[in-house]
């Protein structure tokens, strides 16, 4: 089976979308599909080859297309200029070069091509809008809907009167291999320079203001002396406190290390948003499973559908209080081992290569 996929993001990237996407291209053609990446030629900082940079192996292509690059000039509404440019160079590509490739698109790509091309697609889709026309065109559009959470599946089917079969629900994964080495708490810590007397509670990734990291940034105030919290990633450093420690975003190959020199680690979601309650599946979530270290989680539906109390410990969303109380249970409690253990287990069935094989299974079945 031939798949393209689309999507209209730079490669490489820092934002985790762009590692997705190549672990999911090459878990693909492990499976077996002859994959093609189809992304925009933009202007990139980061010059270093894209299979090296997300250490993935290079058995399927990239193919960059033109599109008008307005996004780094800062001109008003550049992306929205720039999605449409690549949509129709898209469009032009796929038929100048017509094969049996299934077109697989990711993001607003799906709203976009049925305006210039009537090619059927599978579409894969993170972020729940708003009901709209254009969601609606392309929900009809396409042979079938791929979302991460069971929400989103239920929403669609209810909004769209589509049956279930055409909606697949498949989360993030995690390279499983990749946390295999069980490094120990104390070796990750040397190496990393970090103290080895601490209790260290670590966050990885963004804080976008859905992921409500501003709950973890309060309750770091209400942990005991001797508590330091580490965020690794894009974020503002401004208004820190004494126990808390900015790294910034580090390379991909690092994260099992300072995952695995954390005594606790957190996932934090805005109650008040939506995509936080029932659109999201965080790749940290399942990276945190795989380095088999306490998880203290939002008790949130969309996590609810990886996380149980066998596996974390869910703490009242929007409390702060209740979030470093997790914390510290996480990290003293008796049955922390139990729940590590339970985790690891759990996201044995969200590798990138299940993920791949079950939407293989899908798309023959939908194509």
């Amino acid at each position: 089976m031939k798949i393209r996929y689309a999507i209209n993001a730079r490669i490489p990237i820092q934002r985790a979308h762009g590692l997705q996407v190549m672990k999911t291209c090459e878990a693909l053609a492990r499976a077996g599909a002859d994959v093609e990446l189809v992304v925009p030629r933009r202007y990139n900082a980061i010059m270093t080859d894209p299979f090296v940079y997300y250490a993935v192996e290079p058995i399927f292509t990239i193919t960059y297309l033109p599109t008008f690059d307005l996004v780094r000039w800062g001109i008003p509404y550049a992306f929205a200029l720039q999605t449409l440019a690549f949509t129709l160079s898209l469009a032009h590509y796929i038929k100048r070069h017509p094969d049996d490739s299934v077109l697989y698109m990711r993001g607003e790509l799906g709203w976009l091509l049925p305006l210039v091309s009537r090619v059927p697609f599978i579409w894969e889709s993170h972020i729940k809008g708003r009901k709209s026309r254009a969601e609606a065109r392309a929900i009809h559009h396409a042979t079938g809907i791929v979302v991460v959470t069971m929400r989103y599946k239920e929403d669609l089917i209810k909004e769209y009167g589509l049956q279930a079969d055409a909606v697949l629900v498949a989360p993030d994964g995690v390279d499983l291999k990749q946390f295999a080495s069980g490094i120990k708490k104390a070796e990750a810590r040397t190496r990393l320079g970090l103290p080895l007397e601490k209790t260290l509670v670590l966050y990885a990734g963004s804080d976008v203001p859905w992921k409500g990291l501003r709950y973890l940034r309060e309750a770091s105030r209400l942990l005991p002396e001797g508590y330091e919290v580490i965020f690794v990633g894009h974020m503002e450093t401004a208004g820190r406190a004494g126990s808390q420690r900015f790294v910034g975003p580090r390379p991909y190959e690092e994260m099992p290390v300072w995952l695995a020199a954390a005594d606790a680690l957190v996932l934090t979601g805005d109650p008040a948003s939506d995509t936080a309650r029932y659109y999201t599946s965080p790749m940290k979530l399942f990276e945190y499973m795989a380095a088999r270290r306490p998880i203290v989680a939002t008790d949130l539906p969309s996590f609810r559908d990886i996380l149980s109390e066998e596996s974390a410990v869910l703490v009242t969303p929007g409390d702060a209080q209740a979030l470093a109380d997790g914390i510290i249970h996480a990290v003293n409690d008796t049955g922390r081992d139990m729940r590590v253990d339970k985790a690891w287990q759990a996201v044995q069935s969200y590798s990138w290569q299940c993920r791949a094989e079950c939407i293989l299974a899908f798309i023959r079945d939908r194509t």
